[in-house]
């Protein structure tokens, strides 16, 4: 819970962290080797204005969020490897 909190998770979804809910957290460094790479990959992430960040926490019925070189998702545990 204190990690996805510290991702910028809303209380209430890291609560849900408690019940049917996984997290799964991504450091971009472990697999980027540039600065430069990781904030290329985050901007593909996010996409303009957002919108792929929104349509991927759509579809994959999940909540994500990027802060610095991580990437934090929340998911129901049998969805969370899908996304």
């Amino acid at each position: 819970m204190v990690q996805a909190v510290s991702l910028g998770f809303d209380l209430e979804d890291a609560k849900d962290l408690f019940e049917v809910t996984d997290i799964k957290i991504i450091n971009l460094k472990n697999y980027l080797s540039s600065k430069k790479a990781i904030i290329r990959q985050k901007s593909r992430i996010i996409g303009r204005k957002g919108l792929a960040k929104k349509k991927i926490e759509e579809l994959g019925k999940c909540k994500i969020r990027i802060k610095g070189s991580k990437i934090g998702i929340i998911a129901k545990t049998e969805d969370i490897d899908r996304v």
